[in-house]
């Protein structure tokens, strides 16, 4: 859920006496690029590993995979 880290961080900066709950504000300020990068490194983690398992299991077409990649073939994503 995106931003559910921002309640655990505000009652980890509550339970810390040693740190200003003010902090989180500066978090807050950058969350969503924070958020964006880690949506971003899911996605190619999630691809990467598609391809892996494919591969590991012999269902990938080296030759299509190639062939899409260059931009020689569409893909309609849409279908399903």
């Amino acid at each position: 859920m995106p931003g559910s880290a921002i309640v655990i961080l505000a009652a980890t900066l509550n339970a810390v006496p040693s740190i200003p709950a003010i902090g989180l504000v500066l978090v807050l300020s950058v969350d969503w690029f924070i958020g964006m990068a880690r949506a971003l490194g899911n996605l190619v983690g999630n691809c990467v590993a598609t391809v892996v398992v494919a591969a590991w299991e012999g269902d990938l077409d080296r030759a299509k995979a190639a062939q899409v990649l260059e931009g020689g073939e569409l893909v309609d994503v849409t279908a399903g």
